[in-house]
Parts: structure tokens; C-alpha cells; sequence
């Protein structure tokens, strides 16, 4: 399979599979929870809801350094993305991404306790019936 093919790849299973889990680092070593992935391949960055009453703000701010897992059951594939996130208060931004199901935990895009993670992916690792090699997903050099 070629580059494109992989990194092709790679953005399909992240739309087929929606929920990931976001590790992030604290003093006290590693956090990892389920979060929706809302992927913009053009834009080559993976989008997030998240409450600032949690603890993934702060932990971001002090190291954005993050690392995504995605598990597709139906193509038995195992994604691993790591990646730099940053943290923001954006209406406009939550209300392109909001959903129905996003009124379990908020009022609407313009809950103050409403935050934008963005993710913006550096490498991927991904697991099938083959192995496929770390792949690095952004064109930055300071990045690959």
C-alpha cells in the first residue's frame, strides 16, 4: 500500500470507529479517557468536546503531548495517533461539532463550561492483519 494509501487508511478508521481514548500526562503519571472523535481529514486535525471542569484542560496546557487509541472490531483494526492538542473556548467551533448527544452534558455551544480540543496528529501506528509501520501524518518539519 502506498503513503497516501496508509494515511488514507488511517482517517477511515477514525471515522468508522467515533469514540477513542485520549491519554494525556499529569504529575502523577498518565491519564487515558473516552472521548468523540470528530476527524477533519482536509484540515488534518481531530476535533474534541470536552467540560473544563475536568481535568484534560490543565494537563494539555502543562503538556500537549497527547496520544489517541482507536479499536475498529469490525476490520480488527488497533489505531494508535500521537499528536500535540491545545484547549479553547470556541462557541463557533462547539457549534460546528455539536450533536444531539451533546445535551448530556451540556446546555449548547455556548455553555461556558464548553471547551474545543483540537489534536493535531504527528504519527500513526496501526495493527491489522499485517503491521503497518509508524507513519508520520503531518507534512511540518518540525513535526516528522
Amino acid at each position: 500500500m502506498s503513503r497516501q494509501g496508509h494515511i488514507d487508511r488511517v482517517w477511515h478508521v477514525i471515522d468508522k470507529v467515533g469514540i477513542c481514548m485520549m491519554t494525556t500526562q499529569f504529575a502523577g503519571g498518565m491519564r487515558a479517557r473516552p472521548m468523540e472523535a470528530r476527524p477533519d481529514k482536509d484540515a488534518g486535525v481531530i476535533w474534541f468536546l470536552t467540560d473544563h471542569r475536568g481535568l484534560k484542560d490543565d494537563e494539555i496546557d502543562a503538556t500537549p503531548a497527547v496520544c489517541l487509541t482507536f479499536v475498529y472490531e469490525k476490520e480488527k483494526v488497533h489505531l494508535s495517533i500521537t499528536g500535540e492538542a491545545f484547549v479553547a473556548h470556541d462557541p463557533d467551533r462547539a457549534r460546528a461539532l455539536w450533536n444531539e448527544n451533546q445535551k448530556l452534558w451540556w446546555s449548547g455551544p455556548d455553555d461556558p463550561n464548553l471547551r474545543v480540543v483540537r489534536v493535531e496528529p504527528e504519527k500513526a501506528e496501526m495493527w491489522d492483519n499485517r503491521r503497518v509501520q509508524p507513519l508520520p501524518l503531518s507534512n511540518s518539519p518540525r513535526r516528522v
